[in-house]
């Protein structure tokens, strides 16, 4: 698409302008400031899209005169354009509309309107801008025509994708195919990519790590709590309470024999039952303490349960607050040296002439405002652009600072939750220690009453036959020491079972200390293969992409703090990021930016180079191209055709 005639009447000043080029051939205008020279792109674009160089569409169009508006004037833009070999003419025309009122011979102003043609022919705003999108859309025509557009008017990221459909991704299968050592990482990507893969594996990591972090502190809580070993396996003690029960019986049916017989046997047998009598109760006391203590037990277990979380979390609280403060100090770093250099450059000072770092001759004494202007612009740029990163970094610091100060009130608190069941647990263990004797009964009147009534008995059985309560007596002595044998050998097999189920329990714990190690393992390779992954992509990508451009090189992707890959947009030249680069390094990677785009969208619409005066050469393009020159001995509009 080639201009060949562009008519200007009253456009934003412009009274009465024709641009012609009758073979759609390149041209330069030249003119002082603010005559004009923008104002054509201006009348070009408003004819396309109502819009200005800027993108708006509320600018001004209209004539003025001294700071007045011109009534009642219409306000145009024609052109003849060479589409596809074929000479189109697109016209449009603004103007104030007015309206009589009824009863009133006076016109009112009641608006604006706006005319549209296509090669002579009335057309609606509808058909007239369905026919410019045939054409082109209307952001491509904006891309192809400005050679700051893409760089200056576009986000980094529709930059990035923009760039990705013209030059072609990289697909994970072709990365993985390039490098065979990433072999193992292709069941991954078949089910997600590998960005997001790698986000699973990093938080299946942190899960692992908090609960490694844990396991020593509950390992040394159950080698503590473990009972004494008591030196016998608990086989031998089984056999040797089995052997005390026969004995046990045995003695038993002894006294029942030595007891049998008259006044002497009933009397026996009474005093049989007021001794029994007599055991059961102090059993039942026993018996009673047995029960308290076994209550206090379980709540000694449960407090020692409450215990091991609590230690569990003071120990995770500590680790985070560690990790946070390091990245405080990390972050307190990077902001001393982003200070330094927004120092360093806001010191600079502006030196007028010296070597033009394009063509490397000095500057002419014409141009010396130009330099200072694109001193000033870099200088800002840098200044805007660490200043931004110093605000970032700040709000990191104070992100940080408030994790910092959480994570220790969690610590904090957990400690005194720990000290409060620590405190329980010895006030409980005093308590079960207290109560390990059953209570003394013998000031109780049940007590008192059966041991008169014994005594009662007893008389009587010493005068009907010493002998057979003596035997009786001693009977009952040898049963009673046998049940306190049988109890304390049950005592030692419950410590047994006890130490042993603590120990597996130790021993649980340390195989799922050694289980999450290998995760732990497992999880830090997979990380560092989708690492080697993203890099073999980016360097793989910027292959691909770069190799479309002559002059421009993409960074697409930047590294982080933590060493991982971000993705990003830069354009760049020789290594100098676009925004950066004086004037003529702007245009000229402009430049190379269209022919890429043009060339791939097989469409080259007629570039505008604004600021013309600051470059001296430019590639050579497909389309034509309109350089607007800033030229102060020109007082009117001047054309050169190339």
């Amino acid at each position: 698409m080639r201009i060949k005639r562009l008519t200007l009447k009253e456009f934003k000043g412009i009274h009465d302008f024709s641009l012609v080029l009758p073979d759609g051939g390149n041209c330069s205008i030249y003119a002082d400031n603010a005559l004009g020279k923008t104002t054509i792109y201006d009348a070009f674009l408003w004819l396309l899209f109502d819009k200005d160089s800027l993108g708006k569409k509320d600018f001004e169009i209209k004539t003025r005169v001294n700071g007045e508006v011109v009534p009642m004037i219409d306000h145009a833009v024609e052109g003849v354009f060479d589409i596809n070999d074929e000479d189109v003419t697109l016209y449009k025309v603004y103007r104030e509309k007015y309206t009589k009122k009824r009863g009133s011979a006076e016109q009112v102003f009641d608006g604006h309107e706006t005319d549209y043609f296509i090669s002579g022919v009335p057309k609606s705003k509808t058909e007239y801008q369905k026919f410019i999108a045939e054409i082109a859309p209307e952001e491509l025509f904006r891309l192809l025509t400005s050679p700051t557009h893409f760089n200056e008017g576009m986000t980094w990221q529709f930059r990035r994708q923009t760039l990705l459909d013209v030059c072609g991704n990289v697909t994970d299968s072709a990365v993985i195919v390039a490098n065979p050592e990433l072999q193992p990482l292709v069941d991954i990507i078949s089910k997600r990519t590998a960005e997001d893969e790698k986000k699973v594996v990093m938080s299946e990591r942190k899960k692992i790590n908090d609960e490694l972090q844990v396991i020593p502190a509950r390992i040394d809580e159950a080698t503590k709590a473990l009972p004494g070993a008591v030196g016998v396996s608990a086989e031998s003690l089984v056999a040797k309470a089995k052997k005390a029960a026969v004995e046990l019986q045995e003695l038993q049916q002894e006294k029942s024999t030595i007891e049998n017989g008259g006044q002497v046997a009933l009397k026996r047998k009474e005093l049989a039952d007021i001794e029994t009598a007599i055991i059961n109760l102090k059993n039942k006391h026993a018996a009673a303490a047995g029960e308290a203590g076994k209550e206090e037990l379980e709540e000694l277990a449960e407090l020692q349960r409450q215990l091991y979380e609590v230690v569990g979390v003071s120990i995770q609280e500590m680790s985070a607050g560690k990790r946070f403060e390091e990245l405080l100090a990390q972050l307190t770093a990077a902001n001393k040296a982003i200070v330094d250099r927004w120092k360093v450059e806001k010191a600079k000072v502006f030196v007028r002439g010296g070597a033009c770092q394009t063509c490397g001759q000095d500057y002419p004494e014409n141009l010396l405002d130009v330099q200072q202007a694109d001193f000033n612009r870099a200088r800002a740029a840098a200044i805007e652009s660490i200043t931004s990163e110093g605000t970032k970094n700040a709000t990191d610091i104070k992100s940080v600072k408030e994790s910092i100060e959480k994570h220790a009130t969690e610590f904090f608190t957990s400690e005194r939750n720990k000290k409060i069941l620590e405190d329980k647990i010895e006030k409980l263990q005093k308590s079960i220690a207290s109560k390990k004797q059953a209570p003394d009964v013998t000031e109780l009147p049940e007590y008192k009453e059966l041991e008169t009534h014994k005594s009662t008995i007893q008389e009587f059985l010493t005068v009907a036959g010493n002998s057979t309560v003596a035997d009786s007596a001693a009977i009952t002595e040898k049963i009673i020491l046998k049940q306190s044998e049988i109890n304390d050998i049950n005592q030692q097999i419950t410590s047994i079972e006890m130490r042993a189920g603590g120990e597996k329990r130790i021993q649980e714990l340390k195989d799922r200390e050694q289980e999450l190690a290998k995760q732990f393992e497992k999880h830090e390779a997979t990380l560092f293969l989708l690492e080697q992954f993203t890099r073999a992509k980016v360097s793989m990508l910027d292959e691909q992409i770069n190799g479309k451009f002559e002059l421009v090189r993409w960074s697409l992707f930047s590294e982080q703090i933590n060493g991982g890959l971000a993705e990003t947009c830069v354009c760049t030249i020789d290594g100098v990021p676009y925004p950066s680069l004086n004037n003529a390094g702007r245009i000229q990677a402009g430049l190379d930016i269209i022919k890429t785009l043009s060339s791939h969208h097989n469409f080259s619409p007629v570039v505008f180079i604004d600021n013309r005066e600051s470059i001296t050469r430019i590639p050579d393009m497909d389309g034509q191209v309109i350089s607007l020159v800033v030229s102060e001995p020109d007082k009117t509009i001047r054309i050169e055709m190339q």
